[in-house]
């Protein structure tokens, strides 16, 4: 089979292999419906300069997207919970990149829509998707002590997303971006580490379960618990 491009940021050939996260096979259905309906709001680069620019573009675009997203999960308790057993790494490295709940991926399809409309089928070269949604992630959560120096702010690096994985209050709801850290300071959520700071990581005011059964059910009923209690103090209010 020929090999094609994909709006998908989690796939990038014919068929999703395995060890691509679940999302890829329900946005791989989307994608290949909306290429019949795709706007053609913006035609597909030819050349490597257009094709860079693109990407560059790309990514921007998904960044603040995903910034967004990311961010109303670290406000709203019942998003955060889709998304605690991410930062419940303690020895934070490269695998935590793939350590995703499944309701942080149906989040994430959920609200993929809007990229989609901008976009519609066109991606960059597999190229860069693969440097961009592949490599990235696991340069970010790596566990080295590697500063990016001055361009920390243009590019995020190991110790400058180090610090939106810290225990500590000063480094909570800071640094959100996944590629770009100059739209965090754009949104006033930048924070820049100091020459030698890398901060332990994990969940310091929340447990977690040890275990992967105990962790994977307990968003569910975190959440309900938390809908249950809303609908209580809405009857409490009601009654009075």
């Amino acid at each position: 089979m020929a090999f094609q491009y994909s709006l998908l940021p989690f796939h990038f050939g014919p068929d999703p292999p395995p060890a691509i996260p679940i999302q890829s096979y329900v946005l791989l259905f989307i994608d290949s419906r909306w290429r019949r309906a795709a706007p053609k709001l913006i035609n597909q680069p030819r050349g490597f300069v257009a094709q860079l620019l693109f990407a560059l573009c790309f990514a921007v675009v998904w960044d603040l997207w995903q910034y967004w997203i990311h961010r109303l999960q670290h406000t709203y308790p019942f998003l955060w919970e889709t998304h605690k057993f991410h930062h419940s790494e303690t020895a934070l490295n490269s695998s935590a990149q793939a350590k995703h709940h499944i309701l942080n991926h149906i989040l994430f399809i959920t609200l993929y829509p809007p990229v989609l409309l901008l976009f519609g089928s066109l991606t960059p070269h597999f190229i860069a998707i693969f440097v961009m949604f592949r490599i990235w992630g696991f340069i970010n959560h790596t566990n080295i002590r590697l500063s990016f120096g001055s361009l920390t702010p243009i590019i995020s690096g190991p110790q400058w997303h180090r610090i939106h994985h810290s225990i500590y209050t000063e480094h909570h709801d800071k640094n959100f971006a996944a590629f770009f850290p100059f739209i965090d300071i754009l949104f006033g959520t930048y924070y820049s580490p100091r020459k030698d700071e890398y901060p332990a990581t994990g969940l310091l005011s929340e447990g977690h379960p040890g275990e992967l059964r105990g962790a994977m059910a307990a968003p569910f009923l975190n959440i309900y618990n938390i809908a249950i209690n809303r609908v209580s103090k809405k009857s409490s209010r009601v009654l009075n």
